[in-house]
């Protein structure tokens, strides 16, 4: 009980720094169950997220069209090599309903990590169950399925010392 607390609060000071810091804001939430979903993914299998348990996740939603999006994929691409090896699996979402500007963004953007494509139909949508009507949308998922943070991906990209201690604590529960 007393880690976990300790565990808490150190992730709280490290989300509040960088938002200080960068104007973005994570946010904390209370720890609730990943929901579960099973998508295409751009090699052409089906993944579920339940794949994943027993991993860190960084669960990323976005879209070819969206500039901000597109601009996070960058800046998420320059430090894949940094966390593929941190017990950190990073898994994007797309909104996109053209399969083609999805597989030319992910090229574009140097994409090296797991992509999947959301459906079009707005009531089976993952995005939809997820809440994440605004783009870009992330959270990080622990190794036990509960989502922790949202908005994630703004820590990891702004600030990657920061991210690595997140991860550091979240891999000694």
């Amino acid at each position: 009980m007393i880690k976990a607390k300790c565990m808490k609060q150190c992730i709280i000071t490290v989300l509040f720094v960088c938002s200080l810091l960068n104007g973005h804001t994570q946010e904390m939430v209370t720890p609730f169950p990943a929901p579960d979903f099973v998508l295409p993914s751009a090699k052409g299998d089906t993944l579920h997220l339940s794949d994943f348990k027993g991993k860190t996740v960084l669960l990323n939603f976005w879209a070819s069209w969206c500039e901000p999006c597109r601009e996070e994929n960058k800046k998420l691409a320059k430090l894949y090599h940094q966390f593929k090896n941190e017990s950190l699996v990073i898994i994007s979402i797309s909104e996109d309903t053209s399969g083609v500007k999805w597989k030319k963004a992910i090229v574009n953007d140097q994409m090296k990590w797991i992509q999947l494509l959301d459906y079009t139909d707005w009531n089976r949508s993952t995005a939809r169950r997820w809440n994440a009507s605004v783009l870009p949308a992330s959270f990080l998922i622990n190794r036990y399925g509960m989502v922790i943070v949202s908005d994630a991906a703004y820590l990891l990209t702004d600030d990657p010392e920061g991210f690595k201690t997140v991860l550091r604590h979240l891999a000694s529960q």
